[in-house]
Order: structure tokens, then C-alpha cells, then sequence
């Protein structure tokens, strides 16, 4: 039905069966350029955004720069976003040439989830024109994984731990590391794991188990071996 309706001219399915397509391989992909472009020639504002994401994931910076910057509507928090990252990723080391930066910064002020988390890792590197700040690089973290950013959240629980952007709180890493875990984040479930067996009781012992069982029988090899070495510690206090 959706295709049937973009096929006879919708341009509001046009973009819709756009946005589905573009989730798909690169065949799927190819045919959702052509439908957004489609609603986009209707006049239907919203397909700049999708069609933008998907240039950039396919590594067309310029193309998806020209998409954005004559887009006839105002430039929302995502349009922003997208703008910064394309031109960023055409001249990453110049960072006298600071269009990107502003776009990135006004998009995570106007709250774009993803802006927010790189403004903090940004901040907490201390590069890309960005003085390094650990406090709000916190700040910022925060931000994103109350949204549920899971790598901001994954960041936030690093910083708790150790104490980088301020005095360190093993609870409040939990609870970070718990976002970002929640995401199948397996670093997260790995550090979330860990932390949870310095809990001792029964019921956290148990949980730490089990996301340390499903990190030793995930993809990642590195952090397997790690998970392995810690559930034969854990074995012993359960």
C-alpha cells in the first residue's frame, strides 16, 4: 500500500517508504535516495534530514553539504548536526575553520542528542578547537544519556568511576554504565558487570554474572577474555 501511494505521486509516502528503504543494504538504499529525492522535488521539506544522514553514511560530505545548506526551511538541531559532521569530515584537521564547531555547538544546545555527546568527548580530549574541560565534558555526558545516548552514557559511567570531571561515584557509574548496558553496549555491560561484583550481595553478584556471560559469548574478542577472567573471580563469591 505504501509504495502503491508513493508510486501514484504521495509525497508524504514518498517519504516514508524513503525512510524505511534507507535502514536496508546498499540496493535498499539506493532505491530511498530516489524517494526522498522525489518528495523533496514535491516540495515535502522533511526528506532533507533522512536523505542528508543517508549521503553522509555513504561518505558523499559535499553533496550532502549543498543538500543542507539550500534547504529553503530554517535549519533545525538535526539539520545542524548532519551540516557540521559533513563539513567537518571534508577538512577534519583544520580546526582554524570553525563553520563546523558553531554548527556543532548550536545543534547541542538546541538539545541534538549526538551533538551533545561529541561536544563532551570533544571537551574531554580537548580537541578540534575545543578546550579540554573535563567538568563539561560531565556536563555534557550527562546530557546525551539522559536522552539515552549510549556512548555519552558509556562516557558518563567512565568519568563517574574514575573521577575525571569531578569527585569519582561508583553509584552513579552504575547507573550510567545501566544506560548504556541497556543498549547492548558491551563495554558497558562488561564495566557495569565488574563494578557490581565489589557489590557482593547476592542479587548483584547474580546480575553481574549474567552481563558478564553474554560479553564472553559476544563478538568482541578483547573484551570476551576480559569477561571470562572476571566470571571465574566471581565464580568463587558466589
Amino acid at each position: 500500500m505504501l509504495r502503491w501511494s508513493a508510486t501514484a505521486g504521495n509525497a508524504e509516502d514518498m517519504y516514508n517508504l524513503g525512510v524505511r528503504l534507507s535502514a536496508g543494504d546498499a540496493k535498499s538504499q539506493q532505491e530511498a535516495e530516489r524517494w526522498l529525492r522525489a518528495a523533496g522535488a514535491r516540495g515535502y521539506a522533511e526528506s532533507t534530514i533522512p536523505l542528508a544522514r543517508l549521503l553522509i553514511a555513504q561518505g558523499r560530505y559535499a553533496e550532502a553539504q549543498g543538500l543542507l545548506q539550500n534547504a529553503t526551511s530554517p535549519r533545525d538541531a538535526d539539520a545542524k548536526w548532519l551540516l557540521s559532521q559533513a563539513i567537518w569530515a571534508q577538512s577534519p584537521n583544520q580546526t582554524s575553520d570553525n563553520a563546523w564547531q558553531s554548527l556543532l555547538r548550536e545543534a547541542a544546545d538546541q538539545g541534538q542528542v549526538d551533538a551533545m555527546a561529541l561536544v563532551g568527548l570533544l571537551h574531554a580530549q580537548g580537541e578540534q578547537g575545543f578546550m579540554k574541560d573535563p567538568v563539561k565534558a560531565r556536563t555534557w555526558y550527562r546530557r546525551a544519556a539522559e536522552k539515552g545516548h549510549a556512548r555519552a552514557a558509556f562516557n558518563l559511567g567512565l568519568d563517574y568511576e574514575w573521577g575525571m570531571g569531578g569527585l569519582p561515584d561508583r553509584e552513579q557509574a552504575i547507573a550510567a554504565y545501566r544506560i548504556a548496558a541497556a543498549q547492548n553496549l558491551p563495554e558497558a555491560k562488561l564495566n557495569l558487570g565488574v563494578l557490581l561484583m565489589n557489590r557482593l550481595d547476592n542479587d548483584s553478584l547474580r546480575e553481574a554474572k549474567e552481563l558478564l556471560s553474554d560479553v564472553a559469548q559476544g563478538d568482541r574478542s578483547d573484551l570476551a577474555a576480559i569477561a571470562q577472567e572476571n566470571i571465574e573471580i566471581l565464580e568463587k563469591k558466589i
